[in-house]
């Protein structure tokens, strides 16, 4: 009787472990396509002209439809600077006995962060981010974790020397705080900047301010040719992408490491 007994247990844990297995499994499918379909959502968003700011319940409505679509419920979202967005997702309720986890007995619990590629949309036309080389895509990343969005790259009209036909030039632009905030740490972090030029704080060539030039007062312009970094500063965000040159053009919506 004993050993029947054992048997049954065994087999019931064997039951619970599989079940819980299952439903995890179930659950990070659900959180990777709530992921998929908020970054969606917000590549939407940003490619409007007329756009003052992304609408964040949209972005989360759109997660939790598709993490219910996949039997799972939304348990949080959350946008991380302007082109991310993390999702937590709930599977069905387990097996009574069975737990995923402290926070949500019970339940098993998967996590996910989705990011929109874009190119810029200058007068040129579209500027793959991929066309550009050293520390300008550092830059590039700098000014999206600061909540700015990219206005031109290897694009759009600029002098027949401009940097950024070489691939070693941007211009970002958003509200303006964020963008003076943009040019400081710019300047902290890089100790080889050929070109910064923000109007309302001054200009920077080869290492020497120079004072404003002039046509640089809706967004920061910088050109790097060193390969020296210094430490990141604090992210200024998450702020809405401001007014821009042109609207950002989704390309794709990857899956990309929780924390970043």
């Amino acid at each position: 009787m004993l050993l029947v007994g054992a048997v049954v247990s065994a087999g019931l844990l064997l039951f619970q472990v599989g079940q819980a297995a299952t439903l995890r499994a179930e659950a990070v499918t659900a959180a990777d396509s709530a992921a998929i379909a908020a970054a969606q959502a917000l590549g939407g968003q940003l490619a409007m002209l007329d756009q003052a700011g992304v609408d964040d319940a949209a972005v989360r409505a759109a997660a939790a439809r598709y993490a219910e679509a996949n039997g799972a419920t939304l348990v949080s979202y959350e946008r991380v600077g302007a082109l991310d967005v993390r999702v937590t997702v709930a599977s069905a309720p387990l097996t009574a006995g069975t737990n995923a986890g402290p926070a949500h007995p019970g339940h098993a619990v998967a996590r996910a962060r989705a990011r929109v590629g874009f190119a810029a949309l200058g007068p040129g036309g579209g500027v793959p981010i991929g066309d550009l080389s050293g520390n300008i895509v550092d830059a590039i990343q700098l000014a999206q974790r600061m909540g700015l969005v990219v206005t031109s790259t290897t694009g759009g009209r600029h002098t027949p020397t401009s940097w950024h036909y070489k691939g070693k030039a941007a211009d970002v632009a958003g509200p303006p705080q964020l963008m003076a905030a943009f040019y400081d740490a710019a300047l902290r972090r890089y100790s080889a900047i050929e070109e910064l030029f923000y109007d309302p704080k001054g200009g920077i060539k080869k290492n020497r301010q120079i004072g404003p030039i002039g046509g640089h007062s809706d967004h920061v312009h910088i050109a790097l040719l060193g390969d020296e970094i210094g430490d990141l500063p604090e992210a200024t965000g998450p702020g809405p992408p401001g007014a821009a040159a042109g609207p950002i053009i989704p390309e794709s919506v990857e899956l990309v490491p929780w924390d970043g």
